[in-house]
């Protein structure tokens, strides 16, 4: 490996660690927002907006920082609503097809992957123009697929099942940690940060 393919190796690891660590923060505010005030809507603009406001620091993009927040605050709420409404549609339309699917998980991969296509969209436009749709869409669709699939086992207690049953005892009366909602905002973070980099050479 030449040296200037260690010098991109490295800094694409770096933003995506950057857009992990950003996000993990923000989508862990926004969980301890629905445990103790039960407010999902204004969980989405903080795990959003704060992502995108501490990518912003955590990368130095002082001058396009605002525009992360805004867009942030805009594509999680944006990203949800679109993509639930995209699987009531789909139930809809296809009623037997859409209960075949219910027990895979094909629908929670799919659903979370039309998230990052969107958050991915609205992130690559608000911060670089409409030339980042190319890159930013495909990526955070891709990052957000595995973690749809996360979800799902998580939900059919595969994975953390333990884990949950522990801290929800723990904060019994208070709320229900939304792993969910973190693990969707992790893989926006990831792809997000993946694709700036590209963007910012």
């Amino acid at each position: 490996m030449t040296e200037n393919s260690k010098l991109k190796t490295n800094k694409v690891v770096k933003y995506g660690l950057y857009g992990l660590s950003a996000f993990f923060l923000s989508g862990l505010i926004a969980v301890m927002v629905i445990v103790f005030f039960d407010e999902y809507i204004i969980s989405t603009f903080i795990s959003g907006g704060l992502g995108g406001f501490l990518m912003g620091t955590f990368l130095r993009m002082k001058d396009k920082r605002t525009k992360m927040t805004a867009s942030g605050a805009i594509g999680m709420p944006l990203g949800l609503f679109l993509s639930f409404g995209a699987a009531g549609l789909f139930e809809l339309l296809f009623p037997s097809a859409s209960a075949s699917l219910a027990y895979t998980g094909i629908p929670d991969a799919i659903g979370i992957s039309i998230m990052g296509l969107i958050f991915g969209s609205i992130m690559g436009i608000f911060i670089f123009g409409s030339s980042a749709l190319k890159v930013f869409a495909p990526v955070c669709t891709l990052a957000a697929m595995p973690f749809g699939i996360l979800v799902s086992a998580m939900n059919k207690g595969y994975v953390l099942r333990d884990f949950n049953v522990i801290v929800n005892s723990i904060i019994k009366g208070k709320g229900i940690i939304d792993l969910n909602l973190l693990a969707i905002t992790v893989s926006l973070g990831i792809g997000t940060g993946l694709r700036t980099e590209h963007c910012d050479l």
